[in-house]
C-alpha cells in the first residue's frame, strides 16, 4: 500500500499489490483501522480550483460517530522535491495555526498519498457557506444591507484571525468574501482557504504578485515589496463589501480595477456610524505604513466591544483559552506596521517563497466545478498584447489617466500580469 501517513509515528506495511488504487483506495482501506488509522470515504467532489480538487469526505475512527471533512487534494506530480517539501512544511504550519485560533477553518491532518506525489489536507467542513454567498444573497434577495453590529462582529472575527496568523509570521495573501466561510448557518465566520499564504520573519517582505484582483493593494499593483499591511487592505475591501455589497473598486476589466485602487477613493459608507467609516478608511489608506494596525484596530472603537463578545471566558475551552491569553497580552502593546517592517538602508531582503500548487497537473483536469473560480464581482485578466492595453485604456480612461498610470506603475503591473498568462 503506497501510503505515508506522515503525522503518524507508524507507517502502514508495503502491499504486495502495487497497482494504484487511487488516493480514496488507499484512504478508504479498511486496512487503516487495524493501524487506529482513520479511514477517509469520499461523498462527493466540491469542486476544482487552480491548486488541486477538494471533496467533502466521512471520516471514520474506530467506533467513533463518523465525521464530515473537507478533503484537498493537491498533486505534485510536476514539482521538485524542494518544492513537495516546502509545500508539505507550511501545511504543517497552517494546521499548527489553525488549531490556536477559533476563527480559522482547521486543518486536522496534512498527509501524502502515492508516493509523496499527492498533498492532501484534511479540513473543517463550515456547512454555512461563505461570505460571497450571504453578500449576494443580501443583495439580490434581501435587497437591503447588513445591520452594522453584524458587519462589526464578522470584521472582528476576521481580524482576530489575520492578527493570529500575523503574530506567527503568516501573510495570508488572498483575503477575500470567498475565501471566509460560515462553521454553520448563521454561525461563526472563519478565515480559510491559505492556498498561497507565506511566512515571513520581520525583515522579509514579500514580492510575489498574487491574490485576487479586487482586493490587490496598492503596493502590489505598483509591484512594490508587501507585508502584513497588505493583507490589512484585503481586510478593508472586504468589510467594505460587507457594509455596501459591493466592491470599493470596480471596473469592467482589471485595468480599470488596478487604476482605481491606486488612485481613487470609494464612496462612503452609507447609513453606518462614522466610527465605522473611520475604520474602513484608516484600512483603505494608500501607504501601507498610514494603515491602522490590527492591533490598534481590534483594541479600539467600534471593533473593541464586538472583540469582547467574541471572547469567551478562559475557562470554557482550552483552545479558545490559550487564544484568549495570547490575544489579550498581544493587545497590551501597540505597534505601528512601519516599525514592524523596518528594511536595513541600502538592503534589500526579498521572500525566498514560491506558489508551490500553480496548477494542477494534467490527469488533473477534467473536474467542471471551480471552487476557487473568480466570483461575478471579479474582473479577469484581458488577453492584449501590451500595446492594444494602453490603447484600451487611453479609451476607457482617457489620455491623462494613461499618463497617471504610468506614473503610478499601473501599466507596469499589467504587462507583467499578461506576460504570466
Amino acid at each position: 500500500m503506497d501510503l505515508e501517513p506522515t503525522l503518524h509515528p507508524r507507517a502502514l506495511p508495503s502491499s504486495s499489490d502495487r497497482s494504484d488504487k487511487g488516493v480514496f483506495g488507499q484512504l478508504a482501506d479498511p486496512k487503516r483501522l487495524a493501524w487506529h488509522l482513520p479511514v477517509y470515504r469520499k461523498l462527493r467532489c466540491l469542486g476544482r480550483g487552480a491548486f488541486g480538487k477538494a471533496y467533502l469526505v466521512e471520516v471514520v475512527r474506530g467506533r467513533k460517530e463518523p465525521e464530515q471533512r473537507v478533503l484537498k487534494k493537491l498533486p505534485l506530480v510536476e514539482v521538485g522535491e524542494a518544492q513537495r517539501e516546502a509545500a508539505f512544511r507550511e501545511a504543517q504550519l497552517m494546521r499548527k495555526i489553525s488549531r490556536n485560533c477559533p476563527w480559522i477553518t482547521q486543518f486536522h491532518e496534512v498527509l501524502t498519498c502515492k508516493a509523496g506525489t499527492v498533498l492532501c489536507l484534511i479540513m473543517e467542513f463550515c456547512s454555512g457557506g461563505d461570505l460571497r454567498g450571504a453578500i449576494r444573497y443580501q443583495r439580490e434577495e434581501e435587497g437591503r444591507k447588513f445591520p452594522e453590529e453584524q458587519v462589526l462582529r464578522w470584521a472582528a472575527q476576521m481580524g482576530m484571525a489575520l492578527q493570529h496568523c500575523h503574530g506567527r509570521g503568516v501573510l495570508h495573501r488572498d483575503v477575500k468574501p470567498e475565501n471566509c466561510f460560515f462553521r454553520c448557518a448563521g454561525g461563526d465566520l472563519l478565515l480559510g482557504d491559505f492556498g498561497i499564504s507565506c511566512t515571513l520573519d520581520e525583515h522579509h517582505l514579500a514580492k510575489t504578485c498574487c491574490g485576487s484582483p479586487l482586493y490587490l493593494s496598492p503596493e502590489i499593483v505598483n509591484q512594490e515589496p508587501y507585508s502584513y499591511a497588505s493583507d490589512v487592505w484585503s481586510l478593508g475591501v472586504t468589510i467594505y463589501e460587507m457594509a455596501m455589497l459591493v466592491p470599493p473598486f470596480r471596473g469592467t476589466n482589471i485595468c480599470q480595477v488596478a487604476f482605481r485602487i491606486v488612485s481613487s477613493t470609494p464612496l462612503p459608507l452609507e447609513d453606518y456610524s462614522e466610527e465605522l467609516q473611520q475604520l474602513v478608511a484608516s484600512f483603505l489608506a494608500k501607504e501601507p505604513w498610514h494603515r491602522c494596525s490590527l492591533q490598534r484596530a481590534l483594541g479600539s472603537a467600534p471593533l473593541a466591544s464586538a472583540v469582547q463578545q467574541l471572547l469567551p471566558p478562559p475557562e470554557m475551552d482550552e483552545r479558545s483559552r490559550g487564544f484568549v491569553q495570547r490575544f489579550r497580552h498581544t493587545m497590551g502593546v501597540e505597534e505601528e506596521y512601519a516599525d514592524d517592517f523596518e528594511i536595513p538602508e541600502d538592503e534589500s531582503v526579498e521572500s525566498e517563497y514560491c506558489d508551490d500548487f500553480e496548477e494542477a497537473s494534467a490527469s488533473e483536469a477534467s473536474y467542471e466545478p471551480d471552487f476557487e473560480a473568480p466570483s461575478d464581482e471579479e474582473a479577469s485578466v484581458p488577453v492584449l498584447s501590451e500595446e492594444e492595453l494602453r490603447h484600451q485604456i487611453c479609451e476607457e480612461l482617457g489620455i491623462e489617466a494613461m499618463a497617471v498610470a504610468e506614473s503610478l506603475g499601473v501599466i507596469s503591473f499589467l504587462e507583467t500580469m499578461l506576460k504570466q498568462r
